[in-house]
């Protein structure tokens, strides 16, 4: 669809196809076995105690359905690489509200998974970039990341 070679300025054609641009430059990376060893380390500790973490929105009594929403991005081990799943959750009864799947780590699925639902999202690039908090602040969403000072 892109023609880098093309008289139009890519940023140009980005912005005619409403792509992002990261989604154009981004070249996929071999992982190196270390990262993959200890991303199947952190796999098998949270498959052994799924139940560990810490909850988001310290000390909010979450009550009913469509109080809190979440979303985070989790990679799937591939054979040949990850897929990125995106996904939107109601805190309170756990539903997934909306998801996407893409096979490298860009901001468009989370944007697109956010035109089905409006959440709070933890600190990811990925939910800090400028067309995702955007589209929030254009829907009139107050903006909050869990953690400190945030």
């Amino acid at each position: 669809m892109i023609d880098k070679a093309h008289d139009l300025p890519v940023v140009r054609q980005v912005q005619l196809l409403e792509l992002s641009r990261s989604s154009v430059y981004y070249q996929p990376q071999p992982i190196p076995e270390n990262d993959l060893r200890l991303m199947r380390r952190i796999d098998e500790v949270h498959l052994e105690y799924p139940f560990a973490g810490a909850r988001i929105l310290r000390d909010l009594v979450i009550e009913r359905p469509n109080q809190v929403w979440a979303m985070d991005t989790i990679y799937i081990p591939m054979r040949r690489g990850f897929v990125y799943l995106s996904a939107v959750i109601d805190w309170a009864t756990c539903r997934v509200l909306a998801w996407r799947l893409s096979n490298s780590p860009t901001t468009d699925p989370c944007v697109n998974a956010l035109e089905e639902a409006i959440m709070n999202t933890d600190q990811g690039s990925q939910f800090t970039i400028a067309a995702f908090i955007g589209l929030l602040q254009e829907s009139g969403i107050q903006v909050s990341m869990d953690g400190k000072g945030c």
